[in-house]
């Protein structure tokens, strides 16, 4: 299989795992509706619990998605003024 496909290729997850990505995206949105959180904050709180749970089942989709998930952190602590945080994040 070359490199590409497998990126977009999802591994099979057992019904555990399956249940845990279900119930920790949807216990980020009701947070994230509760708290009338915007758009860039929703995708980056559900970026999370994918790519912890893709990266666990070592894809390398799990990778890329840890990428964006800094990035996306990197511009909410900018817009919130956590300079530290920054700091401490690209490091």
């Amino acid at each position: 299989m070359s490199p590409l496909r497998s990126l977009f290729t999802l591994p099979s997850f057992t019904r555990g795992e399956k249940l845990l990505w279900t119930l920790s995206s949807a216990a980020v949105l009701a947070a994230a509706l509760f708290m009338r959180s915007d758009l860039l904050s929703l995708s980056a709180s559900l970026i999370g619990p994918a790519f912890l749970i893709l990266n666990a089942k070592g894809h390398p989709l799990g990778q890329l998605l840890t990428v964006v998930f800094s990035v996306l952190y990197g511009i909410l602590a900018f817009r919130q003024t956590y300079y530290g945080e920054m700091i401490t994040t690209s490091a």
